[in-house]
């Protein structure tokens, strides 16, 4: 296996000379030694399978990026291509015969999908525009190719679809798909009403489902952010779980996709499995006002299913966010507890109340000290979240709200009341 070990952002506390750095390993499940292969954060693998691909900033000829290729048995680094402009991302393998790989190039007020075949002298761009391409994933025999269109808003030049300057929603977008030549691509959903769902947490990545389906997360078919599945011939989009609730991630495998969402409980997150074939739903994990099944806040899957054996994140009040397999009907936490001071906590309390002009039902958590009387005690306001960043009665898998939390488990320590 193959894991990074990242750095907090762009945080120096200690103002270091040598600024810290994302750090790749593997493990050898055979022998048990772990290998570090250098100072860098590994973004897929090689083709096939013997080694990662990595990018750095920089390369010949002023070059912005490059992408790299080292082996597992951590031999010497190869430069596969370079870019002239932005950045490189999204690695993923495909094509008829598996070998070709599908990029994002950012340039910060639009992007590009880019395709690369190893022993090629050049990059071909797929359908480029004005706009920015993401999130590029090939259909199971490798013919087609999708990707999110973001649209570049009105009156916002020099800006990206995704600065921030755009309110409280994601940008206008589309889902594209092309094949065998960049005529043949084409636009098979848009919203612009609702947006991309770019906002909160979780992963809500575009993926393949059969040769014609595409999953993805919109708000567009009820006003409620779903998971849907899009048909690219007929462009017909259907919820895989309608409800006033909200799906936070999904994980297709097999047959099913697992949705990481509040419809068992609206004050937490929990996971159900949807058939695609009968549309059947199952609950996984029970998602409680204790137990909060963690999404990813920072790429990645906050969960992964293989075979019969399915892994997520979760925390509860008094736990931080902790990795657990569920197998043959038994649940495990497969990382250490952490090492945490829990004499002063207290078990936070789910709320809810109606807005002043009685029309929303505003949902919050209330913490209170233990063990003496809050009258007259002091009380402090906590205002964030919101339906794409939802807090809870639990540790937040987002390591700032997870900060935030312990503040507001502390404060009732001192006397007041959150």
């Amino acid at each position: 296996v193959v894991f990074v070990v990242e750095t907090q952002g762009d945080t120096n506390p200690n103002h270091l000379v040598d600024l810290p750095q994302a750090q790749t390993y593997v493990v050898d499940f055979i022998s048990g030694n772990t290998t570090k292969l250098g100072d860098f954060a590994a973004a897929a693998l090689t083709e096939d399978g013997s080694g990662v691909l990595y990018t750095l900033p920089g390369g010949p000829g002023k070059a912005s990026a490059s992408l790299y290729a080292r082996p597992l048995s951590g031999g010497p680094a190869k430069r596969l291509f370079s870019v002239k402009q932005g950045s490189l991302a999204e690695f993923v393998w495909g094509g008829p015969n598996g070998t070709t790989l599908a990029f994002s190039n950012d340039r910060g007020d639009h992007g590009f999908i880019g395709t690369w075949c190893p022993g090629t002298k050049a990059l071909r761009w797929v359908s480029p525009g004005v706009d920015s391409d993401v999130q590029p994933t090939w259909s199971p025999d490798g013919r087609k190719l999708a990707w999110v269109r973001a649209r570049v808003a009105k009156r916002t030049v020099g800006y990206g679809p995704f600065d921030g300057n755009q309110g409280n929603r994601g940008p206008d977008f589309a889902i594209m798909v092309g094949e065998n030549s960049e005529a043949d691509a084409k636009e098979v959903f848009l919203d612009t009403e609702f947006g991309m769902q770019t906002f909160g947490f979780g992963n809500r990545r575009l993926a393949w489902v059969g040769q014609d389906g595409l999953i993805f997360s919109t708000e567009a078919k009820s006003r409620w952010a779903h998971t849907v599945l899009l048909n690219t011939t007929t462009s017909a989009v259907k919820e895989l779980r309608p409800g006033q609730c909200e799906d936070a991630e999904h994980f297709v495998s097999g047959s099913g996709v697992y949705l990481v969402g509040n419809c068992q409980n609206i004050d937490s997150l929990g996971v159900e499995r949807v058939d695609l074939d009968t549309g059947a739903v199952e609950v996984v994990v029970n998602g409680t006002n204790d137990f909060v099944v963690g999404g990813m806040s920072d790429g990645g899957y906050g969960l992964v299913a293989v075979g019969d054996a399915f892994a997520y994140l979760g925390s509860t009040d008094s736990e931080p966010t902790a990795v657990f397999v569920l197998q043959g009907g038994k649940t495990e936490q497969i990382t250490p507890e952490a090492t945490l001071p829990r004499g002063f906590m207290t078990r936070p309390k789910p709320v809810s109340f109606r807005s002043p002009d009685g029309h929303t039902t505003l949902h919050a958590q209330l913490f209170l000290p233990r063990n003496r009387s809050t009258d007259g005690a002091p009380g402090v306001v906590y205002t964030h979240g919101g339906s794409e960043r939802q807090t809870y009665a639990a540790f937040h898998y987002s390591t700032v709200y997870a900060a935030q939390y312990a503040v507001n488990q502390w404060l009732p320590d001192q006397g007041m009341a959150v």
